[in-house]
């Protein structure tokens, strides 16, 4: 998966523009230690696109907890029926002793 770069952001509604014209391929949800950010794949595009803030194409969108961008999603991307997830290596209990 591309990383996080603003050379590859796209803002809510483009994406949604993009989601009504059926050209999402894959849609990412990854967690990184500020919470969650969405990420897609659009046909004929070689690099993935990633969800920026309203306000600063530069950062990314991000969701503190997983079932608020749930909700976001199913409310903005009635569509998208299938999401990938890619989440931060957990702790073994080796490592809790």
């Amino acid at each position: 998966m591309t990383p996080w770069s603003p050379n590859h952001a796209i803002n809510e509604s483009d994406l949604k523009l993009a989601a009504k014209a059926g050209a999402i391929k894959k849609f990412f949800v990854t967690q990184c230690s500020e919470g969650f950010y969405i990420t897609v794949h659009l046909h004929g595009k070689t690099d993935d696109i990633h969800l920026a803030t309203r306000r600063q194409k530069d950062k990314p969108r991000m969701f503190k907890l997983i079932s608020l961008l749930i909700e976001y999603i199913r409310k903005n991307f009635p569509s998208v029926t299938y999401i990938q997830l890619f989440l931060l290596p957990g702790q073994t209990e080796d490592q809790n002793i």
